[in-house]
């Protein structure tokens, strides 16, 4: 499978935006920041090991900008990577927009928005239908 980037750099850090960050007045700026939603992202003194969400967003959400039409067969998620803090997403969805036009929810082959429901499964998550 051909990787996009994010994890190896490729996609820059300002490709990512995310609906809100956490802030966190004895870390330095940016601790929880999008930049850092990326696959083995480790937890530093300058980061939090992953991007988290202010805790009152009722409507999280990350965006990659892809800068073009790309093919994406597959979306790759990974918990914090924390020593001390087990934290992960339990639900999400892809949403995608080309070219203007108003975003629109990756859908099943019967046009149902397509909403993947995860379950902690030891090292990995595993998406569950």
């Amino acid at each position: 499978m051909h990787q996009l980037g994010l994890k190896d750099g490729r996609i820059e850090i300002g490709q990512i935006t995310a609906s809100t960050v956490q802030p966190n007045n004895n870390k330095p700026p940016g601790y929880h920041g999008a930049q850092y939603a990326r696959l083995e992202t480790v937890e530093t003194d300058n980061n939090c090991g992953g991007w988290h969400a202010i805790k009152s967003d009722d409507d999280p959400w990350i965006q990659v900008n892809l800068r073009g039409v790309r093919g994406v067969s597959g979306v790759m998620i990974q918990g914090r990577n924390s020593d001390t803090l087990d934290q992960w997403v339990t639900q999400f969805k892809v949403l995608y927009k080309m070219y203007g036009v108003d975003w629109a929810t990756v859908q099943t082959l019967d046009k149902q928005d397509m909403v993947r429901k995860l379950e902690w499964m030891g090292e990995c998550y595993l998406g569950m239908s």
